[in-house]
């Protein structure tokens, strides 16, 4: 019990670290259409003391809510419980919400998707993602 409590505690402290992170503002939140281009590796932990992400490549079919002018994105999909991206594989056609970023607390690459030599000036964490299966996403 008391290692549950402390996994918990330790979840919710580097949460609130990361609120104070990455950029928060409503109009920096985009919801996209799109279609999984490639996911990378799993990183092998989940997040604790420092973020883990898993970055994943869509390409965008339309934009729902907010501005985004190129055809795909790259996202840094916080791993918190390891399966945030179970299910989803390439070719898939997905809706995720995504918030805008400008730093984040620690930044991960993956081949194919980004480089370590790759200039980011935003980057995109992914907050939901669902497949879309026969519909389009709640574009309105």
């Amino acid at each position: 019990m008391r290692m549950i409590l402390g996994v918990v505690t330790s979840i919710v402290l580097f949460l609130c670290t990361l609120s104070n992170t990455v950029s928060s503002s409503p109009e920096e939140k985009l919801v996209l259409e799109g279609t999984v281009v490639q996911i990378g590796p799993t990183p092998g932990r989940i997040s604790g003391d420092t973020a883990v992400y898993r970055l994943a490549k869509y390409r965008i079919r339309q934009v729902c809510t907010g501005d985004y002018k190129d055809n795909q994105i790259i996202v840094d999909h916080l791993v918190i419980t390891g399966a945030e991206l179970n299910g989803i594989e390439v070719g898939d056609r997905v809706c995720i919400a995504v918030r805008e970023a400008k730093e984040i607390p620690a930044r991960f690459n993956a081949e194919g998707i980004r480089e370590p030599i790759d200039d980011v000036k935003s980057f995109y964490i992914g907050e939901h993602i669902e497949q879309s299966r026969a519909t389009a996403c709640a574009c309105k």
